[in-house]
């Protein structure tokens, strides 16, 4: 575990006392750095270079975390209710919104690319089925169906 602080000299501010440890994921943006840890701690770290601030997403649980060049991507347990959801997180504004309806999968494993399309493995909650997905201007469409195989590395070749 590292404690994050920043001396104050050339202006330069630190807003928090973020713990960043080896469990974090490190996303990296296009100008700013997000730190993300995997559990039950729904807060994110942001280092636009000039200060670093904390962020509470609408979580409850984090799973996975992953990065466009302009936008954090993360999948966990919705804060209202136990429905497993993909958030997307904008940096710019600090808002976030969610890339499918909740309830709707249960993700597994998903990447993104630097343009924003989403590619995912996940169970379908209306039939049970494993399903490989892709998010592409926020409109889904399954890929594939299986019926006891689980993806679990997803990689862009």
């Amino acid at each position: 575990d590292y404690n994050v602080s920043i001396s104050s000299y050339d202006n330069i501010t630190a807003s928090c006392n973020c713990r960043i440890s080896n469990q974090h994921y490190k996303l990296k943006l296009s100008n700013k750095l997000i730190f993300v840890k995997p559990g039950d701690d729904s807060t994110i770290a942001i280092d636009n270079g000039s200060e670093i601030n904390t962020i509470d997403l609408p979580l409850s649980k984090i799973s996975i975390a992953r990065s466009s060049s302009n936008y954090a991507y993360i999948s966990g347990t919705d804060n209202s209710s136990s429905n497993t959801v993909l958030v997307k997180f904008n940096p710019s504004d600090n808002s976030s919104s969610q890339m499918y309806t909740k309830g709707t999968y249960d993700i597994y494993n998903f990447n993104v690319t630097s343009d924003d399309i989403i590619t995912f493995s996940a169970l379908r909650m209306n039939d049970g089925k494993k399903v490989l997905g892709k998010i592409d201007n926020e409109t889904v469409s399954i890929i594939d169906e299986y019926m006891d195989e689980e993806i679990n590395v997803l990689e862009e070749i």
